[in-house]
């Protein structure tokens, strides 16, 4: 009894949620809104549940394949799965068509159906899923083709199926969604593939290395795991996702902040982190073996595992220069190349002052004699910091450098970007507030043995850290904080705000293409249907966009010429 009535509670109060944000809905939107609002909740529920029985006909689907393709006399060995596959498929299909007759009604009753996001979120999540199993399965079958792995009828039929769904919601995107909303689609997809090909590559890389340096000249191919046929498979799948996704169509989209953050963050970044931490692993690791106290007596033993390192130095490398690349060269010093500098500047710094910290760390180990960090020894502790602070500071310095230069060059230019603002009061903030936090840590450690009677050497070895983080963050933000004190009175440059602008016109989504690329305004767009032969001039739409000055603005087209209606902001 408590069970069920725990279980009508949850339905309950899920009901009662529900109800109280289309409530809530409804009164944001107002009495004119409520047609629209219930419509777009009303999509929401259908597509989740359109989502729901493509996902669970396309397992049905594949089950029952699997069973089909499996090898032996006897079609499947487990009746409870066969029962699952054929609900599935039996009852979810006739569904899933309902649900598909329904969705194609709204899209022939609205032609901006693709424009709204229940739809705009049902491929994305559709496609990102069936994407998923799709380089699964692929995955299994490749293993099967190159001898990794035994052959697996549910991989060969999760790959048929899946792979056709994927096929087919991408045909349906390319179809009805707008092109402007599937960037994030395609940069999803870009980051999947590149993370798998990553992988796979350092994989590839880590294995070549260990089979070149065994004495077994067929380990090669006799190996039981067959290491590098797996790290193959791996990067091929993820290459030819990320091939699809990215240089056949994200590669040359609109550079948007979404396009941006994939090139500069998870591509410059991201390429550049993995290459600065693997080298000071290697780096670490050589001079532990040869001046510090290692743990391993042997020498394999030692280095087991760099080849992985190795191999991630190559891979982020090329992931960093392959990005970098896409930025561009221009003589002028754009915004995105001042972010580009400030981001690697700041890479290295961070890299710069964790090695500092350990430095302080080891610094306190020694005079306690305390050996309870890095390699056991304040030595090897000593190694890590010296290792951080070979790879960070002279990255930090380059960077740091060049962008000072370029404030010599163009002060005005460079003082007032807000990106050096953004990342003077980032550091200055973040830097103070970490040092306050040490401090306080540090305080409440010398108070609490002091008050205890336990004020000895083990309480400076439990104040090591706190003291470390506070000597060298507070180094870093007082050092940005002079630097923001002296421009903290120049007036930062403010981006021009992108004008608002609604076109009340027929429905043409090249024209409004060129408006955004012309203007970089936001357009919104409302269909006439009493003027539908009127095509829009877009030298003369152009125009009155940018000699009006409000930043709201109706333009309206008719049988005599578009004209401007300014909205107060």
């Amino acid at each position: 009894m408590t069970g069920a009535f725990v279980g009508v509670f949850s339905i309950l109060l899920n009901v009662a949620v529900i109800a109280a944000i289309i409530f809530g809905l409804r009164k944001l939107f107002g009495a004119s809104g409520q047609r629209s609002m219930a419509n777009g909740v009303q999509g929401i529920f259908q597509y989740a549940l359109t989502f729901g029985l493509l996902m669970v006909v396309a397992v049905g689907l594949s089950g029952l394949l699997a069973s089909a393709l499996g090898s032996g006399t006897q079609l499947v060995t487990n009746q409870s799965e066969l029962a699952r596959n054929v609900t599935f498929t039996v009852v979810g299909l006739p569904l899933l068509a309902g649900m598909i007759v329904w969705i194609r009604k709204r899209f022939h009753n609205d032609p901006n159906e693709g424009h709204s996001i229940a739809a705009v979120l049902f491929v994305l999540v559709a496609s990102i899923s069936a994407l998923a199993v799709t380089m699964a399965s692929a995955t299994g079958v490749l293993y099967w083709a190159f001898g990794v792995s035994s052959y697996r009828s549910s991989s060969a039929g999760q790959f048929i199926v899946w792979s056709l769904l994927w096929l087919g919601l991408w045909l349906i995107q390319a179809r009805v969604i707008p092109r402007d909303h599937n960037q994030i689609h395609y940069i999803l997809g870009s980051i999947i593939g590149l993370v798998t090909a990553g992988v796979g590559l350092v994989r590839l890389i880590a294995a070549t290395i260990d089979m070149l340096g065994t004495v077994i000249p067929d380990r090669l191919v006799s190996t039981s795991d067959h290491p590098i046929a797996q790290a193959a498979v791996n990067f091929l799948v993820g290459a030819l996702v990320w091939l699809v996704y990215w240089l056949r169509q994200a590669v040359n989209s609109q550079r948007s902040p979404l396009w941006l953050v994939y090139v500069l963050l998870v591509g410059v970044g991201g390429g550049l982190v993995m290459a600065l931490v693997s080298t000071s692993t290697v780096i670490y690791r050589t001079l532990v073996w040869f001046i510090g106290q290692p743990i391993a007596t042997t020498i394999e033993q030692h280095f087991r595992g760099a080849s992985n390192a190795v191999g991630s130095i190559v891979v982020g490398l090329l992931v960093w220069w392959y990005h970098r690349t896409l930025l561009g060269t221009r003589t002028e010093r754009t915004e995105v190349q001042r972010i580009y500098s400030y981001l690697i500047a700041g890479v290295g710094l961070i890299a710069s002052g964790i090695g500092f910290t350990i430095t302080l760390v080891a610094i306190f180990e020694a005079l306690i004699k305390q050996n309870v960090l890095v390699g056991g020894d304040a030595k090897n502790t000593l190694l890590a910091s010296a290792t951080a602070m070979l790879v960070g500071v002279p990255v930090w310095l380059i960077y740091w450098r060049g962008i000072q230069r370029n404030v010599q060059a163009d002060p005005d230019e460079e003082l007032s970007s807000p990106t050096r603002r953004t990342y003077l009061y980032a550091l200055f903030g973040v830097g103070g507030i970490s040092s306050v936090i040490a401090l306080l840590a540090g305080v409440y450690q010398f108070l609490n043995d002091l008050f205890n009677s336990r004020l000895n050497l083990s309480t400076v070895r439990d104040m090591r850290f706190a003291v470390a983080v506070l000597v060298s963050t507070a180094s870093v933000a007082f050092y940005h904080w002079l630097i923001y004190r002296q421009e903290r009175d120049i007036d930062v440059r403010q981006a021009p705000r992108a004008k608002r602008v609604t076109l009340i016109g027929i429905l043409d989504p090249e024209f409004v293409k060129l408006v955004i690329a012309r203007t970089h305004a936001r357009i919104d767009v409302l269909e006439r249907t009493d003027d539908s032969d009127t095509q829009w001039p877009i030298d003369a739409v152009v125009e009155l966009i940018e000699q009006t000055q409000s930043h709201r603005l109706v333009v309206v087209n008719d049988a005599s010429g578009p004209f401007v209606i300014p909205i107060a902001d």
